[in-house]
Protein backbone atom coordinates (compact mmCIF):
# COMPACT_ATOMS: atom_id res chain seq x y z
CA UNK A 1 0.00 0.00 0.00
CA UNK A 2 1.12 3.53 -0.27
CA UNK A 3 0.38 6.67 1.60
CA UNK A 4 -2.63 8.56 0.75
CA UNK A 5 -0.35 12.26 1.21
CA UNK A 6 -0.02 13.36 -2.48
CA UNK A 7 3.62 12.37 -3.62
CA UNK A 8 4.93 10.14 -1.17
CA UNK A 9 6.03 7.16 -1.71
CA UNK A 10 6.54 5.74 1.96
CA UNK A 11 6.93 1.95 2.30
CA UNK A 12 4.09 1.07 4.55
CA UNK A 13 4.54 -2.72 4.40
CA UNK A 14 6.86 -2.36 7.68
CA UNK A 15 4.80 -0.35 9.46
CA UNK A 16 1.98 -1.36 12.12
CA UNK A 17 -1.16 -2.54 10.55
CA UNK A 18 -3.28 0.23 11.44
CA UNK A 19 -1.06 2.60 9.37
CA UNK A 20 -0.94 -0.07 6.39
CA UNK A 21 -4.98 -0.18 6.89
CA UNK A 22 -5.19 3.82 6.75
CA UNK A 23 -2.81 3.97 4.32
CA UNK A 24 -0.72 6.62 6.32
CA UNK A 25 3.03 6.72 6.97
CA UNK A 26 4.54 7.76 10.22
CA UNK A 27 5.40 11.36 8.87
CA UNK A 28 1.79 11.97 7.51
CA UNK A 29 -0.24 10.64 10.60
CA UNK A 30 1.85 13.11 12.61
CA UNK A 31 1.57 15.63 10.45
CA UNK A 32 -0.24 19.02 11.36
CA UNK A 33 -1.36 18.89 7.68
CA UNK A 34 -0.63 17.51 4.23
CA UNK A 35 -1.98 17.46 0.78
CA UNK A 36 -4.18 14.92 -0.61
CA UNK A 37 -5.78 15.24 -3.63
CA UNK A 38 -4.48 19.00 -3.39
CA UNK A 39 -6.22 19.54 -0.54
CA UNK A 40 -4.89 20.46 2.77
CA UNK A 41 -5.80 18.02 5.15
CA UNK A 42 -4.85 16.42 8.68
CA UNK A 43 -5.20 13.18 9.29
CA UNK A 44 -7.83 11.82 11.86
CA UNK A 45 -7.03 9.79 15.02
CA UNK A 46 -10.12 8.99 16.00
CA UNK A 47 -12.08 8.30 12.44
CA UNK A 48 -8.65 7.22 10.46
CA UNK A 49 -9.35 9.49 7.83
CA UNK A 50 -7.86 12.50 6.70
CA UNK A 51 -10.36 15.72 6.97
CA UNK A 52 -9.76 19.30 5.61
CA UNK A 53 -7.94 21.35 8.03
CA UNK A 54 -11.35 23.27 8.58
CA UNK A 55 -13.17 20.69 10.42
CA UNK A 56 -10.27 20.66 13.28
CA UNK A 57 -9.90 23.23 16.02
CA UNK A 58 -6.21 24.35 16.38
CA UNK A 59 -4.33 21.63 16.26
CA UNK A 60 -6.31 18.63 17.58
CA UNK A 61 -5.76 15.67 16.00
CA UNK A 62 -9.37 14.80 16.18
CA UNK A 63 -12.30 16.13 14.56
CA UNK A 64 -14.53 18.51 16.17
CA UNK A 65 -17.75 15.82 15.23
CA UNK A 66 -15.78 13.41 16.43
CA UNK A 67 -14.53 15.10 19.67
CA UNK A 68 -17.92 16.40 20.67
CA UNK A 69 -19.07 12.51 20.20
CA UNK A 70 -16.26 12.09 22.72
CA UNK A 71 -17.57 14.70 25.32
CA UNK A 72 -20.98 14.30 24.97
CA UNK A 73 -20.82 10.73 26.23
CA UNK A 74 -18.11 11.64 28.63
CA UNK A 75 -20.89 13.80 29.99
CA UNK A 76 -23.59 11.65 30.56
CA UNK A 77 -21.94 9.74 33.34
Amino acid sequence: GECQADGCRADLSALPRYNVRNHICLEHKAAEAFLKQGAEVRFCQRCGVAHPLGEYDGLKRSCRRMLALHNSRRRKS
